[in-house]
């Protein structure tokens, strides 16, 4: 009688690789549509500015969400004549639970078999 253990790990990185991919595009998502709850909105230009960009390498995954408006960081920061109304810090720090949930999920999605 005998137990054989093994592990495949090009097969695990594969999965790993995959589930990091769609992990980072939930993020990219989850984020942008929080960051499109918490932006004020007076003509809406600002909210529809808000997109997220992936960038998929090999040894790096990455999500980044913008506004792209030129006033954009003087609602973030403020100015001397405006109070500042951090939309995409509240909407980072009120994300970190769902990311770190959507992290885990993927890893355990890698891990699965």
């Amino acid at each position: 009688m005998s137990v054989k253990i093994s592990w495949h790990p090009q097969e695990f990185l594969s999965n790993l690789n995959f589930e990091t991919e769609v992990a980072i595009e939930e993020i990219g998502q989850t984020v942008e549509e929080k960051a499109k709850e918490e932006v004020p909105v007076k003509t809406g230009a600002l909210q529809r500015s808000i997109k997220h960009d992936n960038d998929m390498q090999i040894t790096y995954k990455e999500t980044e969400v913008s506004a792209n408006t030129d006033y954009a960081i003087h609602v973030e920061y403020g100015t001397r004549r405006q109070q500042a109304n951090p939309f995409m810090r509240r909407t980072l720090f009120g994300s970190i639970e769902s990311i770190i949930s959507i992290v885990s999920d993927a890893v355990r999605r890698a891990t699965k078999d």
